[in-house]
């Protein structure tokens, strides 16, 4: 245990004191190459570049320094276009099956490092000898592993509480969860680290904005109960879908960051909607306090790394593991609101249930009230006559023990009886008696 508390404050360490020796020179024209780039104004930078101007390269500087290690530059960030490293005016290979980009090189003099994306000119970069650097990844990819671990087994509980259930809350909430896990993924560079090129990559980041959008949409209506509150809001929000859609099939096209950014505003403009939604709705229950909460961590993170740096704002020094920080807390709150939302539903259904089968039976009373005071008011319409006969009836006597005790004929009586049934409308004499009794109950 002490050694592992010592590794662990050992990795710590390292991040924060990590060798960011480190200068950097921003190419506007991309005028400048490994024969003239030595000339160039280079600027200490300390943690990352985030730049608007995309169609800018930017060439890094390592000095050379006085030691016989190895090191390992990294850019942390999967939305690198082209690179190249120079040593000595000769290139340097990139380390294959790496997440991020990684040059290796000694110091013994300066290395250059040129890099352009057509995402955003945003490029986090790491500079530590190959002994911290491996330790530090190999770490990294642990930590990942359990990360990954843990969301996929609260997927695979939301699709079971789903199947056991049959809320679809619980449905929409495991494919949102798979859609931000996939995200994640993406942002921590495990594709590139299992071999994907940079065509599928993209394609898959493409299809994820919509699924994310898609996925969130489902997960918010079905959570809150929108369609109860704002029954027209659905169709707003899916004509935004439909934008993006069409906005990620003319990126394929025409390939500007201009549509890449508006991909970016229109995913995060439907996301915000639904936050605000929560926010309006925020005193209705529990669970929507809890959902307003839980949201807005991974949101206005996103918004920060994934729109705002393309303008070259940086609001909240968002970052891929921040942003995967804000998303566990998500998972893992919205999952026990999800559950708390089902224990409150199925409560309220039982006391729903209770009042119905009350309010059946009142209902029922009612009718039997009301039917008894109509059968006593048509047995008012029978004439005296035929009152005698009922009583007869219901006592038990034939027609002819009837017609014996009137003084009257068979048929007479009989004439009288058929009377009175479709005044009460009876069939029998049975009948006649069971209605009887329930005037007499």
């Amino acid at each position: 245990m002490k050694h592992k508390v010592i590794l662990f404050l050992f990795f710590v360490t390292s991040i924060i004191y990590a060798q960011n020796d480190v200068y950097v020179f921003k190419d506007i024209k991309n005028e400048y190459s490994i024969h003239t780039i030595e000339s160039a104004n280079f600027k200490r930078i300390e943690k990352s570049i985030s730049d608007k101007d995309i169609n800018a390269s930017f060439w890094f500087k390592i000095p050379a320094n006085k030691t016989v290690e190895n090191y390992i530059f990294r850019i942390n960030s999967i939305r690198i276009k082209a690179s190249s490293a120079f040593q000595n005016q000769k290139e340097i290979e990139k380390i294959a099956n790496e997440r991020y980009l990684a040059y290796k090189f000694n110091r013994i003099s300066p290395v250059y490092i040129k890099v352009s994306s057509d995402f955003s000119s945003y490029f986090p970069f790491d500079l530590s000898t190959e002994n911290d650097s491996v330790f530090r990844e190999k770490v990294q990819i642990i930590m990942n592993s359990f990360y990954y671990g843990f969301t996929f087994l609260v997927i695979i509980y939301s699709f079971f509480y789903y199947y056991f259930f049959r809320d679809k809350a619980f449905l929409y909430s495991g494919l949102l969860i798979s859609s931000l896990t996939l995200g994640f993924f993406l942002l921590d560079g495990m594709f590139h680290f299992f071999k994907f090129n940079n065509q599928t990559v993209e394609a898959i980041t493409l299809l994820n904005y919509i699924f994310l959008a898609f996925f969130s949409s489902k997960f918010v209506h079905s959570f809150l109960l929108l369609d109860d509150y704002y029954p027209k809001l659905k169709k707003y929000t899916y004509s935004l879908g439909v934008l993006i859609i069409i906005n990620v099939m003319l990126f394929l096209i025409y390939r500007t960051n201009f549509l890449f950014v508006c991909l970016n505003i229109l995913v995060f403009t439907i996301l915000l909607i639904y936050w605000f939604t929560g926010v309006i709705l925020f005193k209705n229950n529990i669970y929507t306090k809890i959902f307003v909460f839980a949201y807005a961590t991974l949101l206005f993170t996103g918004i920060d790394f994934l729109v705002l740096k393309n303008f070259g704002i940086q609001i909240f020094e968002s970052n891929p593991q921040n942003m995967k920080i804000g998303g566990l807390i998500q998972i893992i709150v919205i999952s026990l609101a999800v559950l708390y939302r089902e224990k409150t539903l199925r409560k309220s259904n039982q006391f729903m249930k209770i009042e119905i089968i009350k309010y059946s039976k009142e209902i029922e009373q009612m009718e039997f009230s009301i039917n008894d005071e109509t059968q006593k008011e048509i047995l008012q319409t029978l004439t005296v006559r035929e009152k005698e006969i009922f009583d007869l009836i219901i006592a038990g006597n034939s027609n002819k023990l009837i017609a014996d005790s009137l003084n009257i004929s068979v048929n007479t009586v009989k004439f009288h009886v058929k009377n009175i049934y479709e005044k009460l409308h009876i069939k029998s004499r049975k009948e006649a008696i069971t209605l009887d009794k329930s005037f007499n109950l």
